[in-house]
């Protein structure tokens, strides 16, 4: 008899933030990291399907993560993300299709396969690689949601003062 239960979700403030201190963690340390995302609005909890969705992607998703790693919304409502830490760079592609794999199969178990067509998966390493080992860097990197937000306050702070 399998046990499950629906792990908790972080809500995207908590991810975000947790997101950035993983950055700071591996820049010190030296370890590599992997964020996974999975998008899709209307099959993660947008009107049509539901919390019912976003707690069967849960379940799925708490069914082949580790204990350690953190799974919370990245962006509310929009976009789950997974962070798993300490991953081994040398083995990174064989980690990531292995992981592609089993997510997408736990959420085959547990959703409906229009659903599961609806959810995008990608993967994003810290600290980024360089483009010889199949992986590149980009500016607006997933990776980054508190950059982008803190970006965005400051843009909109010196529209507010030109406005003035």
């Amino acid at each position: 008899m399998e046990f499950e239960t629906e792990r908790v979700l972080a809500g995207e403030e908590h991810f975000v933030q947790a997101l950035s201190l993983e950055r700071k963690r591996a820049e010190r340390s030296g370890q590599h990291f992997l964020l996974m995302l999975l998008k899709g609005a209307e099959a993660l909890g947008g009107l049509k399907f539901g919390p019912s969705v976003v707690s069967r992607v849960t379940v799925a998703l708490g069914s082949v993560i580790r204990d350690t790693d953190l799974l919370g919304w990245y962006r509310q409502g929009r976009s789950l993300g997974v962070i798993f830490t300490e991953v081994n760079q040398a083995e990174l592609t064989s980690t990531v299709k292995t992981l592609n794999a089993k997510v997408e199969a736990a959420l085959r178990g547990r959703l409906e396969r229009r659903d599961v067509e609806r959810i995008e998966i990608s993967f994003h390493l810290f600290p980024e690689a360089s483009e010889g080992d199949g992986w590149q860097a980009s500016e607006d990197s997933a990776l980054y949601p508190d950059m982008r937000k803190r970006r965005g306050a400051q843009a909109s702070r010196v529209d507010q003062a030109a406005g003035s």
